[in-house]
Parts: structure tokens; C-alpha cells; sequence
């Protein structure tokens, strides 16, 4: 349970460096570089544990999936931030847990209790109806934000998958190449990291990245992934809030007040009941 809530919070604080960072980097050049950051440490983890290789006949499927909509997800996710303000953004990632509760039953044959899911589907309502007065089909950032939820929402289960035959340590550096090169060969972003004056933001985003994977993945192995997404939306969906009150100038509404205290509730009922 202690890593999944330090998964949470470091996710919310991650949302908030990269919705600043968009402002001068293109999403490309983000990921490129949070995942540049970020890969050397993975390897020194897996090296340090041991440099262990998995069982590649059942590892790679699952794993390359995982990569493949890991990349897919972040690029768009920061497009999406780029169109719209990150408390409208975030709560469009509502359905996530649902996607990751159904898949999980189907994929990995592990049902969640009508418990879990009772409070795993009022967290996505609520983040949905945070959101439904400032983000609709119209807006620009509205699909781009669809295709993320989708790609983090199967991501995870197949996360789950690829650990049973590997160690966390490899996954990671597993990850970050798949990602590294999806990025870098499809869409080649150009660094300008030097020009833009953004260096010590990206390091210590890709610092807080590396936690917010990490702690993930050791969650990952022993709660089932809807769970996990859900603690993660409502956790970063109230903190999306208050960074936007408090360091964007955003509005909170009466409405969105009630609902910020009905996720923190309902998250509360879902990490006891792990």
C-alpha cells in the first residue's frame, strides 16, 4: 500500500512539471528526454540487482505492447496538456481504471470485488463529472486525451504480465528503449534542451518520473492494476486541482470542491480494502 500512494503523489507533482515544461518542449522532445534521464539509472538498478534476463519467449509479447502504448500514451497525453489546462485534462483519464479493471479480469483472470469496484467506478464518475463543464468532444485536447487513457489503461495490465517473468530493474530499461525508439525513430524530435533554458526542470522531473515508475511497478505486483489506476486518477485529479488553484491561477468550483472530498473518501475505502 506504501507504494501506491507514493506512486500517486509522485504522478501528481510529475503532471505538474510536465504541464510547465509543454510551454517550451514539444511532447516528442519530453518524453525523448525524460526517458534519456531516466534510462541510465535503470540500467545502474538492474545492474546493481544482479543484471538478471527473463525468459524472453514469454516476456517479449506482453512487454513490447506495454512499451509500445507506454510511448503512444505519454506523447499524447502531453498534447493534450498543451490544449488544455491540466485540471481539465486530467479528469478525461477518468475511464483508465475501468479500462484497467476489465482488462486486468480478462487478460490476467483476476476479477476485482464488488467493493473495488463500486469505489473504482464512483472515482471515475467523479473525475469525469470534475471535468464536464470545461472539456467536451469539441475540444482540441478532448482526443488526444482519449488515446491516453486507452493506451495507460491496457499499458498497466500488460505490465503486470510482462513482471511475472521478469525483474522490475530489467522492465524498466526494457521500457525506456521501446519508448527511446518509438520516439526518436517515428517522430525525431530535435533537442533543444541547451536553448531552452529548461535543463534543471527536466532533471528534476525525470527524477520524480523514475519514483513515481518505480514505486508503480513494485505496487503493481501485488495489487491488481484497476486498483492502482484508480488510486492513481483520484489522488491526481484533487492535486491537479490545487496545483490549478494555487500555481496556475485556475478556478474551482463549489461543485468540484464536493467531488475533491468524495474521491479522497472513496480513494481512503480502496487502499484499506488492499
Amino acid at each position: 500500500m506504501l507504494y501506491l500512494l507514493l506512486s500517486a503523489f509522485c504522478w501528481a507533482a510529475f503532471d505538474y512539471i510536465r504541464k510547465t515544461l509543454t510551454k517550451s518542449l514539444s511532447p516528442a522532445q519530453l518524453t525523448v528526454l525524460f526517458t534519456l534521464v531516466a534510462l541510465p539509472l535503470y540500467i545502474l538498478y538492474w545492474v546493481v540487482e544482479g543484471a538478471a534476463v527473463p525468459v524472453w519467449r514469454d516476456y517479449l509479447v506482453p512487454a513490447t505492447i506495454s512499451g509500445g502504448l507506454a510511448a503512444l500514451g505519454s506523447v499524447q497525453y502531453l498534447n493534450a496538456l498543451q490544449r488544455g489546462d491540466i485540471s481539465k485534462v486530467i479528469p478525461i483519464l477518468c475511464v483508465t481504471p475501468v479500462i484497467s479493471g476489465i482488462a486486468g479480469w480478462l487478460v490476467l483472470n483476476d476479477a476485482l470485488t464488488w467493493l473495488d469496484w463500486c469505489m473504482v467506478v464512483c472515482i471515475a464518475v467523479g473525475c469525469a463529472l470534475m471535468g464536464t463543464n470545461s472539456l467536451n468532444l469539441r475540444t482540441s485536447g478532448f482526443i488526444p486525451a482519449c488515446i491516453t487513457a486507452l493506451s495507460w489503461g491496457l499499458c498497466i495490465v500488460f505490465d503486470k504480465v510482462a513482471l511475472q517473468y521478469a525483474a522490475i530493474s530489467f522492465h524498466l530499461v526494457f521500457l525506456s528503449v521501446c519508448i527511446l525508439a518509438l520516439n526518436w525513430f517515428l517522430l525525431r524530435p530535435k533537442l533543444t534542451i541547451a536553448q531552452s533554458g529548461k535543463l534543471s526542470q527536466v532533471l528534476f522531473g525525470a527524477g520524480i518520473f523514475v519514483g513515481a515508475i518505480v514505486f508503480q511497478l513494485n505496487a503493481l505486483q501485488e495489487i491488481h492494476p484497476g486498483i492502482v489506476e484508480a488510486t492513481k486518477r483520484g489522488l491526481g485529479v484533487v492535486s491537479a486541482l490545487g496545483v490549478g488553484y494555487w500555481l496556475l491561477s485556475e478556478q474551482i468550483t463549489r461543485k468540484q470542491l464536493f467531488l475533491c472530498v468524495a474521491l479522497v473518501v472513496c480513494v481512503c475505502l480502496l487502499v484499506i480494502d488492499v
